[in-house]
């Protein structure tokens, strides 16, 4: 038979771990909730941080917080993708320098005469 110190040490483990458990859930929540909200915001400007910081942060707050491990977050990043990513971005970049954007947004604009046909003509060919 158990004595009552031991269950009542017991106890006090078993709820101290549920109280972390539901700490880092409520984390997880909230740092979901302000990345998301920085995400569809775009920038948050009072911080004057765009969507790129916004991650970073909502990545580290998590991490710092041992909501995830610093092993399942390395664990988690696929370097095939983020390869992709930074490739796409360097062509975007250069297509933005050599005026590509602009000269596709003019065709386009030039093209229908009206604000609803411009819409409705780079929906139609997916400019």
């Amino acid at each position: 038979m158990r004595k009552p110190r031991e269950d009542f040490e017991r106890c006090h483990r078993i709820l101290r771990w549920h109280g972390q458990l539901h700490l880092r859930w409520v984390i997880a929540l909230v740092v979901f909730a302000g990345t998301y909200v920085g995400l569809a915001l775009g920038r948050l400007p009072v911080f004057r941080v765009d969507r790129t910081g916004v991650a970073i942060i909502g990545g580290t707050i998590v991490v710092v917080s041992d909501v995830v491990s610093w092993d399942r977050a390395v664990a988690s990043v696929d370097a095939h993708t983020l390869v992709l990513l930074f490739g796409m971005m360097i062509v975007a970049a250069y297509l933005r320098l050599s005026g590509f954007f602009r000269l596709v947004t003019y065709a386009a604009v030039r093209r229908a005469h009206t604000r609803s046909a411009c819409s409705s003509a780079c929906r139609r060919h997916r400019i």
